[in-house]
């Protein structure tokens, strides 16, 4: 593929400068410290019955990583928009975890995806496969041994894969390391755009993630800081207009 090419040609034309950005990336780490995962991953909004039932499975994003609660982060903003798109009760789940790839989902998390007909399961994951700087197939292959599992869980449902994680607007990084990074996580979305062609009730949000269209929503000129909440994770902001945007794809395409 084009884009695992394109991977070995950028990590050796960068190779003269990786002493660099590896410094630039331990110095990012440090600075921004570690955040604790939400609490209460469990919610339900709404009440009006029948309800549809909501997994969102993934790394920091799918924990929490930013803000207290779940029903401020990811998971809880996908079961808010769906309530207000279709008007039934929802109930919404989050497993993820820190740190974690889509190997290590697919290996650790996807076992304790609970006996129940969900009716739409979120794969949030990307910004890891980013860090460890693996391969755009060796990420791809892990995504789909991930997908393959939850359809054995969960054979009739529709699953979304969120957009990839703006790695190359993370305001905790230095402009290098933005490049660097943020041409990798591109690769990465590249690599996985035809999915939905491959699985039957997948939904792909493959376009990156638009600042300037999410200030158009909100009505106001919003600073890049106020998007991340350590300049890596997301605000309670974000979160809102990302788990919005996750629900108004899924949801559509599945009418």
């Amino acid at each position: 593929m084009i884009q695992q090419i394109q991977y070995f040609l950028v990590g050796l034309l960068t190779l003269p400068i990786f002493p660099i950005l590896l410094i630039q990336a331990l110095r990012a780490k440090k600075r921004v410290g570690s955040l604790p995962e939400a609490i209460d991953p469990r919610g339900e909004t709404g009440g009006n019955l029948p309800a549809l039932n909501v997994l969102v499975i993934g790394e920091s994003t799918v924990a929490g990583v930013g803000v207290k609660r779940h029903e401020d982060g990811m998971t809880g903003s996908v079961g808010q928009r769906v309530h207000e798109l279709t008007g039934m009760d929802v109930h919404w789940m989050s497993i993820g975890g820190s740190g974690y790839t889509a190997k290590k989902v697919a290996n650790l998390l996807a076992s304790k995806i609970p006996d129940v007909s969900f009716d739409y399961i979120v794969i949030a994951l990307g910004g890891n496969e980013t860090f460890e700087l693996n391969s755009p197939l060796v990420w791809r292959k892990n995504l789909e041994g991930l997908i393959r599992k939850i359809r054995v869980k969960v054979p009739e449902c529709t699953v979304a894969i969120a957009n990839m994680p703006p790695v190359g607007s993370f305001t905790a990084f230095p402009k290098t390391l933005q490049w660097y990074l943020g041409g990798l996580v591109n690769l990465h979305r590249k690599v996985i755009r035809d999915l939905p062609d491959k699985y039957d009730n997948l939904v792909y949000l493959s376009e990156p993630i638009d600042f300037d269209a999410w200030r158009k929503k909100t009505g106001r000129n919003v600073p890049m800081t106020d998007f991340f909440s350590d300049g890596v994770h997301p605000s309670a902001l974000t979160y809102k207009l990302w788990g919005a945007q996750i629900a108004e794809r899924m949801v559509t395409t599945r009418v």
